[in-house]
């Protein structure tokens, strides 16, 4: 079997769909998510769509962690903050939901 791994997308989509497309053509069997699917680029919606659509396996990153916790003063740069604020403004409450199910740890065989 081979595994594909993606891994702090941070919001940019061209790359998570440039990414995934290399590793499909590789001949990947199975896809995991290693967190930070939101945070610094343009799309953090179609990036959520993204990896639901495929179900991909994805445990949750500090930034899909901290979008889903509002009013909670994190101890990090003023800019990730900005981030994480313009996140929790543009996403929907389904997909800051479903973020904070993501767990932070997965086992795969």
């Amino acid at each position: 079997m081979r595994l594909g791994i993606l891994s702090d997308i941070h919001s940019n989509y061209e790359a998570l769909v440039a990414s995934y497309d290399a590793l499909e053509k590789e001949g990947c069997d199975l896809f995991i998510c290693a967190g930070d699917i939101v945070g610094y680029g343009a799309k953090p919606k179609e990036c959520i769509d993204f990896i639901r659509e495929r179900e991909i396996t994805c445990i949750r990153g500090n930034h899909d962690h901290y979008t889903t916790v509002s009013e909670q003063v994190w101890d990090i740069q003023p800019y990730a903050h900005e981030v994480i604020v313009w996140n929790q403004g543009i996403l929907d409450q389904v997909d800051i939901d479903w973020l904070g199910s993501l767990p932070f740890s997965v086992e795969v065989e």
